[in-house]
């Protein structure tokens, strides 16, 4: 995607939104942490397919796709406050039915 198309609504964004999107780390040194921060921080100025395209332009290595689209998803949910299915505490088993099948207890 070229970003010419984007390049006057970038320009509007917050200077640091500007900053961080001009400022994608190498691979090795965040690029990760850089797609999911950039993708939240895109979410109330951009729709979910544009903040992909943006992205996928300024990210500084290819082959990252699926993990901007997860990141993207994930970011939404946040930004919704949808904060369900993250990676919040979970139970390892479920709860003990202790009157269970025997009816022991």
């Amino acid at each position: 995607m070229e970003i010419s198309v984007y390049e006057s609504a970038i320009a509007e964004l917050p200077k640091q939104t500007q900053d961080r999107l001009r400022n994608c780390p190498e691979p090795g040194h965040g690029v990760n942490p850089w797609i999911f921060k950039t993708a939240l921080s895109l979410t109330n100025y951009f729709e979910d397919h544009d903040i992909i395209d943006i992205v996928e332009t300024f990210v500084s290595c290819s082959g990252r796709r699926r993990e901007i689209l997860r990141a993207v998803t994930r970011a939404r949910e946040i930004a919704k406050g949808e904060e369900g299915g993250g990676s919040g505490p979970k139970a390892l088993w479920p709860d003990v039915d202790f009157t269970g099948p025997f009816g022991l207890y």
